[in-house]
């Protein structure tokens, strides 16, 4: 029996409501989509190397790449963040790499709340209007940090559960290998996201085998435990088998290394505001906010009702799987196996899992049309925001990547930032809490085909493309891990002589007045007056200069 399938047909919507409501839904996904075409570049932090890599990928085995055989390896394990580069690669064949960066992001934007419609509609056939819940989540802080991997995983975590949600006690055998097939298609997502997955269903499961077994206690019935466990819970958790084997081959290979992260308290303060939705100022957390006091106030209305008519039941095991969320996300370390912002991740999963136990209401009236006020409302002010910020921020990537056509293909580009965030004219950031221009160089790499010698995913060990250790940048470069420090700290003008490696370009991006006499630029502008000449100056505020090698 499926959580909720009890349906009262008489607190549904009116198909003319419906209408509406669907009407509503579509234009908010086609304005959720308008960024990423209106613009040309979409602003996040690590987008950029996502592209890069794909590119790698794409162009490794092709005759006269040797300079990318040179500096890289294809990993051979089944890392947790193929997907996302598959599927650049395989349209970087057709079309450039900014416009297969548009195409991934707009599958994302449609996927998302596509796949939340679709949970909810497994739960009830009247309460799809709810997945306006999750246009705020949108363009959270994980996209803009260009985490597009788990952004994928975000999204398709919605089918398998929704898948379990729909058919219930009825998974039979090739249900359990749909399910499993749809985890590992999320394995390949993110681990994040895989994990989540497996402990939503993990969840479910229990609460509907422990809450059968109750009601069959209450009705006289003889059901054994077997019995019940066989038709319940042996084909869900089944299907995670083969992802589980996945996830411990990957511990084994990364190990489980773990950083500590903030205190309960303060990962209470910054799940009730939703800071992971917060990517660019302060000002966005009035909206934050307020979405966190809309979720809670559901949550209690909600639950004071269920409680009230002694109602609570199955259909609480997804609000039993938010809880454990809620656990799991204060729990949980800031950094483990190469990952980082684990917290931002997992604050996210609660509030989404929250939607999909409103789902096991029936909703009408004022309620309704409130819901779906105040989530259009938030969603539109926060996108609002965006837009703003996206403008100010490409209008200086237009000109950082004017220095682009000046580099020749097939050579290599040291790209170093001192100012991640960016600057408006007056001085300020253009972004608090990632750096857009930390990455940037790797769309040059993308488009012009070079090795990018700041590319931080191979040198992490758990993405499809890894340095080879002796040429490593990060290690034969960078000065006490200083490649992405503000101000880098980096020697390569002995880089040739001690690997057999060549910088033949350095682009600077941001320097400032106050970062002209600090000893770490000197010595970068030393090693640059010595063996490069100044090749290109941007404008209109000099922001940008590539340095080419006097003998290249």
């Amino acid at each position: 029996m499926a959580i909720a399938k009890q349906h009262d047909k008489e607190n549904g919507s009116r198909p003319r409501h419906r209408t509406v409501e669907a009407a509503l839904f579509v234009i908010l996904v086609l304005v959720h989509l308008f960024p990423l075409w209106y613009f040309d570049y979409f602003p996040s932090q690590d987008g950029p190397a996502h592209l890069n890599n794909a590119s790698i990928i794409l162009g490794y085995d092709e005759p006269g790449n040797d300079h990318l055989r040179q500096y890289f390896l294809i990993s051979p394990h089944p890392e947790p963040n193929w997907s996302g580069h598959l599927l650049l690669a395989g349209m970087m064949r057709f079309v450039s790499p900014l416009t297969a960066e548009k195409i991934l992001l707009g599958v994302y934007v449609l996927l998302f709340p596509l796949l939340v419609r679709y949970a909810l509609a497994c739960i009830r056939p009247d309460v799809g209007f709810l997945a306006v819940l999750v246009f705020p989540f949108i363009y959270g802080y994980p996209l803009h940090l260009g985490l597009y991997n788990f952004s994928l995983g975000l999204a398709l975590f919605f089918l398998p559960l929704g898948y379990l949600l729909k058919h219930g006690d009825r998974i039979n055998v090739p249900r359990t290998l749909a399910l499993a097939l749809m985890l590992v298609v999320l394995y390949f997502s993110h681990f994040v996201a895989l994990l989540a997955a497996g402990l939503a269903i993990g969840v479910i499961t229990v609460w509907r085998l422990a809450a059968g077994w109750l009601e069959a206690r209450r009705e006289g019935g003889s059901a054994s435990p077997w019995g019940l466990f066989r038709r319940m819970a042996l084909g869900p958790l089944a299907a995670l088998l083969l992802p589980s084997l996945l996830v411990l081959f990957f511990l084994e290979r990364q190990g489980a290394r773990h950083v500590a992260g903030n205190s309960i308290r303060q990962l209470a303060l910054s799940a009730a505001g939703l800071l992971s939705l917060v990517s660019f100022h302060p000002r966005e957390q009035i909206c934050t906010w307020a979405l966190s006091a809309l979720f809670f106030l559901v949550t209690i209305l909600l639950f004071a009702v269920r409680l009230r008519r002694r109602e609570l039941g199955r259909r609480e095991a997804l609000l039993a799987a938010a809880a454990a969320f809620g656990l799991v996300y204060l729990l949980a370390p800031s950094k483990m196996s190469g990952g980082a912002v684990i917290n931002e991740r997992l604050m996210l999963f609660p509030f989404l899992m929250l939607i999909l136990w409103f789902g096991t209401a029936a909703w009408r009236g004022a309620a309704r049309a409130g819901i779906q006020a105040a989530a259009v409302v938030l969603a539109l002010a926060l996108f609002g925001m965006h837009l703003q910020d996206y403008s100010r921020i490409n209008e200086s990537l237009e000109e950082y990547m004017s220095a682009s056509e000046l580099v020749e293909p097939r050579s290599t580009l040291l790209p170093l930032s001192f100012s991640h965030q960016g600057h408006t004219r007056q001085g300020r950031v253009l972004t608090q809490r990632f750096g857009p221009f930390l990455h940037a160089g790797a769309y040059i790499a993308a488009e012009r085909n070079l090795v990018d010698l700041k590319n931080y995913e191979a040198t992490t060990g758990h993405f499809p493309v890894l340095y080879r250790p002796e040429l490593d940048p990060y290690t034969h470069i960078g000065v006490d891990h200083g490649l992405e420090r503000q101000p880098p700290r980096a020697r390569f003008i002995d880089y040739a002589e001690r690997t057999g490696g060549r910088v033949d370009y350095v682009l600077l991006w941001g320097v400032r007045d106050r970062q002209r006499y600090l000893e770490p630029t000197l010595e970068i502008m030393d090693q640059l007056h010595e063996g490069y000449e100044l090749a290109h100056t941007s404008s209109p505020r000099g922001l940008a200069q590539l340095w080419r090698r006097k003998d290249l």
